[in-house]
């Protein structure tokens, strides 16, 4: 028999413009994400990553990326923000150089500290601004939905300083209109319309997210090279 459960809905879901200024108005970007982390704002349910980093949400990318890396020839991922490696430990090849990057301290601290054994680098840093190490591929997931369009253009330009070869991120690929709202807010993105408008992406992998009742449904990875992302920033 079919169940009529809806799922329950997080709170930071329904947050308005308001609610978002007065919880992180004037605060740094660290400021934010450390109260983000700290007040459990995301309600995270067994990761401090966030609802979208559950088992369920990353079922697909988890079976895919593998197959991926392997097709671009990767050999070093910078995975910023990389949370606690919540779903993506399990799925990267042994040979392959892993830094995770995040702007919470106690995240990085504590992931020193579990995974001491495995072959992994992780540095504490603002992905906006920090110098980022060069890699083959820098992923950055469920990162810049939370970002204003200043923050936004800045993590891109800095992705695209580091020298790194390609770029997968998040985006929504639905006529998603634009909306500004403050850093640590949350919408859904497509980063192919204005005003960030990039290129089309070289690769979609649809996440068959299912949140909110599959009202995400569009929520994929897109994979764009580096001199594409630049291109999309000056505009051609």
């Amino acid at each position: 028999m079919s169940s009529d459960k809806k799922e329950p809905i997080p709170a930071f879901y329904l947050d308005d413009m308001d609610t978002i200024s007065a919880k992180f108005g004037g605060k740094s970007l660290a400021e934010i994400f450390h109260t983000i982390h700290q007040t459990n704002y995301w309600d995270n349910q067994g990761t401090v990553s966030g609802p979208g980093s559950d088992v369920d949400q990353t079922r697909t990318i988890s079976s895919v990326l593998p197959d991926l890396f392997a097709r671009l020839s990767i050999r070093s991922l910078l995975d910023a923000p990389c949370g606690d490696l919540a779903w993506i430990q399990g799925i990267l090849p042994d040979d392959l150089e892993y830094t995770g990057m995040d702007i919470v301290p106690e995240i990085i601290a504590s992931n020193k500290v579990q995974f001491t054994g495995r072959p992994f680098s992780f540095i504490l840093g603002d992905l906006t601004e920090d110098p980022l190490p060069r890699a083959d591929l820098i992923l950055c997931r469920d990162c810049l939905v939370h970002f204003s369009e200043t923050n936004i253009r800045k993590a891109l330009t800095n992705f695209t300083r580091s020298g790194s070869t390609w770029l997968l991120m998040t985006s929504f690929t639905g006529p998603r209109p634009y909306q500004e709202l403050p850093d640590g807010g949350w919408r859904a993105l497509n980063f192919q319309l204005p005003p960030i408008a990039l290129p089309e992406p070289d690769f979609i992998l649809t996440e068959n997210c299912t949140e909110l009742n599959g009202q995400y449904s569009d929520k994929a990875l897109c994979l764009w090279s580096m001199k594409k992302v630049a291109e999309g920033l000056e505009g051609k």
